[in-house]
């Protein structure tokens, strides 16, 4: 894996290098030489990001199943619900294989779901939780 592709990986489900810092107990500026080819990427970390990037997608792609197989069809739409925090996302049951991933990895997520709806012909909507 280049360091071009590990940051478009991370950046493509809004990942912050930070992340990937403290789950590999690195420093901040070592994943940084990383995405830019100064130092070799360890296969640990490749493995983590691409697991984490076909959880999301595989995740969204669940989501959007479920939701279109249990749909009530005269509701006039599908609500999201959006987590303001990573405490109240993690303790919720979203299991993506990597504990405790950012909020914004699951803002991303849901994007995606909605996304998969409404090529389906479904109207979305996406709220905070309460």
């Amino acid at each position: 894996m280049s360091g071009a592709e590990l940051k478009t990986l991370r950046e493509s489900i809004g990942l912050p290098a930070r992340w990937i810092a403290d789950m590999t107990n690195m420093d901040l500026r070592t994943v940084q030489y990383w995405e830019v080819d100064k130092f070799p990427i360890p296969e640990i970390v490749e493995n983590l990001l691409i697991e984490l990037v076909d959880a999301i997608e595989n995740k969204a792609i669940l989501m959007a199943k479920n939701i279109i197989a249990n749909r009530d069809p005269s509701a006039p739409s599908c609500k999201l619900i959006r987590y303001k925090s990573e405490t109240a996302l993690w303790l919720t049951d979203h299991d993506l294989g990597v504990r405790k991933i950012p909020v914004n990895c699951y803002a991303i997520m849901l994007a995606r779901v909605r996304c998969i709806l409404r090529n389906n012909g479904i109207n979305v909507t996406i709220q905070y939780d309460v």
